[in-house]
């Protein structure tokens, strides 16, 4: 409910424990005529004087963490878009966008792996990548291959720091 002076009440979709948890779903309608739109899915945090945060994660795992699939699906026409954009800032720094995979204590580190598609009749897409611009200095861009952080493996093999390959 609403409160001018306190806080508001909070919603809390969940499903409870159980030998095989249940789902949560939210789906929007789908058009049941040609020519209509489907509904349209929206969750946003509240404003004020610090804006409220969204936080989407899976759920953690005695043998494997759950999987996050975040996909546009497919179109006879053309297929829909996925933009990660952080909003302008006025008097701030701007907010950041990352991406990194997960580390391992005993097996290898996961790839970030960043693809265009493919067409078999037109052109492959494109990948960009740019740093900022600046009033007094341009942002910079670096690639780095990662570091051997220990000195020998097992066997007496040195171990080296990884490749930058540019093709």
């Amino acid at each position: 409910g609403e409160s001018p002076k306190g806080r508001s009440g909070n919603i809390v979709l969940k499903t409870q424990n159980s030998t095989n948890a249940g789902n949560v779903a939210i789906l929007a309608g789908s058009a049941m005529k040609n020519g209509n739109n489907g509904g349209n899915v929206t969750a946003e945090g509240g404003s004020g004087t610090i804006g409220g945060s969204m936080a989407l994660s899976t759920g953690s795992g005695t043998e494997q963490s759950g999987h996050m699939v975040l996909s546009s699906r497919n179109s006879i026409g053309s297929a829909g878009n996925i933009t990660a954009s952080i909003g302008l800032s006025e008097t701030g720094a701007s907010g950041s966008i990352s991406m990194s995979s997960g580390s391992s204590l005993v097996s290898d580190g996961g790839i970030v792996g960043i693809r265009a598609g493919n067409s078999e009749s037109a052109s492959g897409g494109e990948i960009l990548i740019k740093s900022g611009s600046g009033g007094v200095t341009g942002g910079s861009l670096t690639l780095l291959g990662g570091d051997a952080t220990a000195h020998a493996n097992n066997y007496g093999v040195k171990n080296n720091g990884g490749d930058v390959h540019i093709h």
